[in-house]
């Protein structure tokens, strides 16, 4: 009788796939088909997974590596396995904690960084939406966008990329620009003014900035001022640690108080109720003006220029140049007045006189009087402008006149009433005889002569 016989397979051939893997992934080996052969055993690596009895298997790599073995199989046995060392890479281990501030401003420029990872061949960073930065390596330089978020950091190889790494960051802006300022934007110098704007959310203070000359400070959502000469921008910003917001501005104007007005024009020196007229030119700013006149004038005006009636004493002129803002330093004048002279004293002299006699009459001299003025009776003679006048009296009495006089004017006239006395008239006939004897007595007589007080006689 004729007996076959089979032989075990022969060993398979080279086992086709990678010998270089990474963790996790699928691979695929394979041999050739072996004579006679009628199923194949595969081994994988602790950790692998996949089964085949073809000639080929589909694996999932495991976390290390090792030797695969197949064998060709029939019902005589199994062939030598054949063998392939294949070594797994894993991919790298999640990074450890990102170093860098989770605290930042807005526009910041920040350094964060991981310790290298063990096969790491490169990273991949994500930084919050807005944020700016890129780098490969452990660590990157970064700008805060206006929002926080998470930072992310892989590491990678050929095999993929570890869990991420996250460090969760906040972002403090610099606080926004502040509202519109409130307070006046026309203003007085030297006047009280509040600035104020509403508190900006985030702000820790506040910092204002006057216009020359101007005083006043504060870190607060107000600022008291004191205005100066001009004006200008007022600026405040919102500050915080981060810097400092955007200014808002406010455009001031300056309203000076008027200057000092210029000379005043008109007479120093003036009469006793005299008109007079005083002026200064125009100051510019000026909306009225003060006039003050010494006690016992009188006149009022708010132009520039006044009309007065000088009193009794002279003393200062003031004039000052008003706007909203105030009045000026006064432009002053001072003013003498001379008055009229004083009614003279009693005229010193005789009240009854003889018609034809000369008289004098005289009165004290008058205070600021520079001539006098005399009026005698009608039919009187005699002129004089002192203080004495002699006179020739006429053949009637009357009153004597006299004034003191200056350049203001003429006193009140002091008076003396005169009476004359004229010389008697030519008597009458002689009564008596104009034939007489020797040694004889004769009477002789005439009618009384008006006035006479006696009579003289003179015989042959």
């Amino acid at each position: 009788m004729n007996v076959n016989v089979s032989p075990t397979p022969t060993q398979p051939g080279v086992i086709a796939g990678s010998n270089s893997v990474c963790q996790g992934s699928s691979q695929t080996y394979s041999i050739s088909a072996v004579a006679g052969a009628t199923s194949y055993t595969w081994n994988l690596p602790a950790g692998w997974s996949g089964s085949s009895t073809s000639t080929s298997i589909s694996a999932t790599a495991g976390s290390s590596g090792g030797t695969i073995f197949v064998t060709a199989n029939n019902a005589c046995g199994a062939s030598t396995p054949r063998t392939l060392t294949v070594t797994v890479s894993p991919t790298p281990v999640q990074p450890g904690a990102i170093a860098g501030s989770n605290s930042v401003c807005q526009g910041s420029s920040q350094t964060y960084s991981i310790s290298a990872v063990a096969g790491a061949t490169s990273y991949t960073w994500n930084l919050p939406a807005g944020w700016s930065g890129a780098s490969t390596s452990t660590s990157i330089s970064a700008t805060a966008g206006s929002a926080g978020g998470a930072i992310f950091v892989t590491a990678n190889n050929a095999c993929g990329a570890s869990l991420p790494s996250v460090l969760n960051v906040n972002v403090s802006p610099t606080p926004t620009q502040p509202g519109a300022i409130a307070g006046s934007n026309s203003v007085c110098q030297g006047s009280s003014q509040t600035y104020s704007i509403s508190a900006v959310a985030g702000a820790t203070s506040y910092t204002w900035n006057l216009p020359s000359g101007w005083s006043g400070t504060s870190a607060s959502t107000s600022i008291s001022t004191t205005a100066g000469s001009s004006g200008g921008t007022i600026f405040v910003t919102a500050n915080n640690a981060c810097g400092a917001s955007t200014p808002r501005t406010l455009t001031v104007t300056v309203s000076p108080t008027p200057v000092q007005p210029g000379a005043i024009a008109g007479s120093n020196s003036v009469c006793q109720g005299s008109s007079q007229t005083y002026s200064i030119s125009a100051v510019a700013g000026a909306t009225s003006y003060t006039w003050n006149l010494p006690s016992g004038w009188s006149g009022t005006s708010a132009s520039t220029s006044i009309s007065t009636t000088a009193g009794s004493s002279g003393g200062a002129i003031f004039v000052t140049a008003n706007n909203a803002c105030g009045a000026s330093s006064p432009s002053v004048l001072n003013v003498n007045v001379s008055p009229t002279p004083t009614q003279p004293g009693a005229i010193a002299g005789s009240n009854s006189v003889c018609q034809g006699s000369s008289q004098t009459y005289s009165i004290s001299a008058v205070a600021g009087a520079t001539s006098y003025t005399w009026n005698l009776p009608s039919g009187w003679s005699g002129t004089s402008t002192s203080t004495s006048i002699s006179a020739t009296a006429g053949s009637s009495g009357g009153a004597i006149f006299v004034t003191a006089n200056n350049a203001c004017g003429a006193s009140t006239p002091r008076t003396l009433t005169v009476t004359v006395s004229p010389t008697p008239t030519q008597p009458g006939a002689i009564a008596g005889s104009n034939s007489v004897c020797q040694g004889s007595s004769q009477t002789y007589s005439i009618s009384a002569v008006a006035g006479a007080t006696s009579y003289t006689w003179n015989l042959p």
